[in-house]
């Protein structure tokens, strides 16, 4: 009996990287006010055309819906369904006209995609039971001059960004102080999230709706702990010291290199089951 695989990545620092780690030949899919924001790696988009036709690839990500929507996924590269702000949202492809066909320059926006509105009524509760609480968190932080930005993100979780990079462990340590709810601290940003409102949890949910009998992840930050958990096998880099993991060992290698190298090793799992 062939195996159903499910292949579930985080996106930025993963598959996707910043303008700053661009080299040329790069393929920019994401513009930010009218600027290079997202790269892929002509090798990434040639590899994950291969791990679509042969998988189901769901992007896991923190990201909120809009800055999903701004990604220009390269033809045969786009997913039937992404799973946005760390859980809380299950994005599906009505129709899946464009997933074949074209070069790596043909894009299609991922604004084509809807909400899963059965998704949103099992995260209903989740969300609830923290919604009023972080709500005075981020009151209580709006105006504070310690942080760049206090936002909530699709009404799910409280996104803090110190103004200080340097200062974010002692302020996660403040914020923990003041609520119960998890922090979770990922590079220069802090996050204070509804309990079970993580990527493990998503991909749970997302095993038990594809039907998956192996369940591939990858991911780069503590925000993709629980997501590299869960998954049958996974895929990190060095400073996500993950049990079970397998981890990156190209030192000085690239931004893009990180992503070739997991989806060489997604296609070699594929192969193998």
């Amino acid at each position: 009996m062939q195996k159903r695989i499910l292949f579930a990545s985080d996106l930025d620092n993963t598959l996707l990287f910043s303008h700053r780690h661009a080299a040329p030949g790069d393929v920019c899919v994401e513009w930010l006010d009218g600027e290079e924001q997202g790269f892929f790696s002509p090798r990434t988009i040639e590899l994950l055309r291969i791990v679509a036709a042969r998988a189901t690839f769901v992007p896991v990500t923190t990201r909120s819906v809009a800055q999903y929507e701004r990604i220009r996924w390269p033809q045969g590269c786009q997913p039937r369904l992404a799973v946005t702000t760390n859980g809380a949202v299950l994005l599906t492809r009505p129709t899946d006209g464009n997933a074949s066909g074209g070069g790596a320059a043909s894009a299609d926006r991922s604004g084509s995609f809807v909400r899963d509105t059965a998704w949103d009524d099992a995260l209903r509760p989740v969300l609830a039971a923290a919604h009023d609480e972080l709500l005075a968190l981020c009151a209580a932080h709006a105006d504070d001059a310690r942080y760049r930005i206090c936002r909530m993100v699709d009404d799910a979780y409280l996104f803090l960004r110190p103004a200080d990079d340097d200062r974010c462990a002692a302020l996660a340590a403040e914020v923990a102080t003041e609520t119960a709810l998890p922090i979770a601290a990922s590079g220069r940003k802090l996050y204070v999230l509804p309990r079970g409102l993580d990527k493990g949890s998503a991909l749970a949910r997302l095993r038990a709706r594809t039907g998956a009998t192996l369940v591939l992840a990858a991911g780069d930050s503590a925000m993709d702990a629980p997501l590299l958990a869960a998954a049958g096998r996974a895929f990190t880099l060095p400073g996500l010291a993950q049990p079970g993991a397998e981890t990156f060992r190209e030192p000085d290698a690239r931004a893009a290199r990180f992503a070739e190298w997991t989806l060489e090793r997604v296609l070699d799992a594929i192969a193998r089951a």
